[in-house]
């Protein structure tokens, strides 16, 4: 699954109501308006997946980190390789 496929996912999942709660309390824009409850089934579908969280971030759209859960250990990895 694309970053492009999981947005429009959580697009037609998204609730107005649900994003004026969430933009109250603190979540920026663009937001989905997708509970977190709602995400948990997609979220043990993609597992871990460091790359795909990374894509997720750089959206801007809040709240999508939550969806992929980064591997520390890949991370770590990635990073030392990175840096040389």
């Amino acid at each position: 699954m694309t970053t492009e496929d999981i947005v429009a996912l959580l697009q037609k999942m998204g609730n107005e109501g649900t994003a004026r709660v969430l933009r109250n309390h603190g979540a920026h824009d663009p937001c989905l308006g997708v509970k977190i409850g709602d995400m948990k089934p997609l979220q043990k579908q993609l597992k871990r997946n460091y790359l795909l969280s990374l894509e997720l971030y750089d959206t801007g759209i809040s709240r999508l980190e939550v969806i992929s859960v980064p591997s520390p250990t890949l991370r770590s990895k990635l990073d030392i390789g990175s840096a040389f």
